[in-house]
């Protein structure tokens, strides 16, 4: 990320999702896209406002939705579409798109994409061309209350190797994208979200110390307005040696997400310690404590790699050193001279004592 000279590295993917509503029509638009995404509600959506799908349907049953994408530019585009099961990222926000790195949360029984489908994920547009798309949904047949939780990605293709010959090397290429959540119900019965710890370890982010919380949601419903405080200290004691604070967060329904608690530049030491953490929502509460250990090993470890850790340079070895021979040889050889002295001394007493003999 340091040398943004080179153009695989400095992509900036920019999230540029707005809705408005327009009658019974729904418009994704962003400035500089060269695309915009409409969204047409169908009967049965729940709710008329809202930027997406959002809809209540029977146990088996089957139902095509549809988006419209259109190119607002003179020139051809090609847009990338796809299907995602909601997932939440590290900083409590909530995602519906492809998520590279995101393994599948074990409490998650139905993906997004298992059950809607497209029947072409590439479209070339001309120039002010739109197309309509279908997205065929198949509810699953065991009845289930709360939410399935996923979204319709649209990005916009950008060739990079083209990009860095027009925009050279020194510029930074945008790519865009746009989300349609995607959210179904068959019931409305009230469900409660469930938060979990599932753990607490040392660990890194971006070449950085912290203490990582593995969170979990394990229920079919969002978890909002949440806000986290976090708290590490050492096994058995009240002063707190790290803390996190955290608002305004989202958990998507089955998902999990890691909260992490930074050292701020400061070495791991070996022990056990005591995390403790207060979560508050608008449709929860929970409090987590744990005691875990780092080793010697694991703080040895991810010391030497915390690019954040104030290192004494090797000159200053090297000088200090160099300083201790010299101090070294600066006492040899006054001990030396002391020695060589007292020798000399006792020679000529002995000279002299033989001298008076005879």
């Amino acid at each position: 990320m340091k040398n943004q000279r080179k153009i695989h590295l400095k992509k900036v993917l920019l999230i540029c999702c707005v809705a408005m509503v327009v009658g019974n029509v729904m418009v994704a638009y962003g400035d500089g896209m060269g695309f915009d995404v409409r969204v047409f509600p169908p009967e049965n959506q729940r709710r008329p406002d809202s930027p997406g799908f959002d809809l209540l349907m029977e146990p088996g049953s089957e139902q095509v939705i549809e988006i419209e994408v259109g190119n607002v530019t003179e020139e051809p585009i090609t847009l990338i579409i796809e299907i995602a099961t909601a997932t939440t990222d590290d900083g409590g926000t909530v995602h519906f798109r492809p998520r590279e790195d995101v393994s599948r949360d074990s409490t998650l029984k139905v993906a997004m994409e298992e059950i809607a489908t497209l029947e072409n994920s590439i479209f070339e547009l001309e120039g002010g061309q739109r197309v309509r798309i279908p997205v065929a949904i198949q509810m699953p047949e065991e009845r289930f209350d709360g939410v399935l939780a996923g979204g319709i990605a649209i990005l916009q293709y950008i060739d990079e190797e083209a990009a860095a010959v027009e925009e050279g090397a020194g510029m930074i290429i945008n790519r865009f994208l746009a989300e349609i959540p995607v959210l179904l119900r068959q019931t409305e019965e009230p469900v409660l979200p469930e938060l979990h710890l599932l753990g607490v370890h040392a660990s890194q982010r971006n070449w950085r110390n912290i203490f990582a919380a593995r969170l979990q949601n394990s229920e079919k419903m969002f978890i909002n307005g949440m806000e986290v405080r976090a708290f590490i200290s050492r096994e058995g004691e009240v002063e707190v040696l790290y803390e996190q604070h955290m608002e305004q967060m989202q958990v998507a329904p089955n998902s999990n997400f890691t909260l992490a608690i930074p050292l701020g530049g400061q070495r791991f030491v070996a022990g056990y310690y005591d995390f403790h953490m207060e979560v508050t929502a608008q449709n929860g509460s929970w409090s987590f404590r744990e005691r875990f250990y780092v080793s010697p090993e694991e703080a040895e470890a991810l010391n030497a790699t915390d690019v954040s850790i104030s290192r004494t340079p090797l000159w200053i070895f090297i000088a200090a050193g160099g300083v201790l021979v010299v101090i070294l040889l600066i006492i040899y050889m006054v001990l030396f001279r002391r020695k060589s002295k007292r020798t000399t001394d006792v020679a000529l007493e002995k000279l002299m004592s033989q001298l008076y003999r005879e």
